[in-house]
């Protein structure tokens, strides 16, 4: 699957009345790259652009998951690892 790579983070608010927020990519070039842009209104709003952004994180995390099989203790505990990980990041905005 090809999707932009780098961190995926919320940004700021870039218009006048504060709504319409990018979600972004910091490239391995260093630079910020526009994924999207959402308006947030609300926190379920909020909730779902930290979804969005996160997005990369729980791909790779199900993608290790489904690569460590067959599973065994040390696979199993490998991949609950690798998906608390990619479900932490989803608070780091807040």
């Amino acid at each position: 699957m090809n999707y932009t790579k780098g961190e995926w983070k919320v940004g700021k608010a870039t218009d006048v009345m504060g709504y319409e927020t990018p979600i972004y990519a910091n490239t391995d070039e260093g630079r910020d790259y526009e994924i999207a842009t959402v308006h947030i209104y609300n926190g379920e709003q909020i909730a779902n652009a930290q979804l969005i952004a996160s997005a990369p994180d729980l791909y790779e995390a199900l993608k290790t998951i489904v690569e460590l099989k067959p599973f065994n203790y040390h696979n199993c505990y490998l991949a609950v690892k690798t998906a608390e990980q990619a479900l932490a990041k989803n608070t780091r905005w807040k």
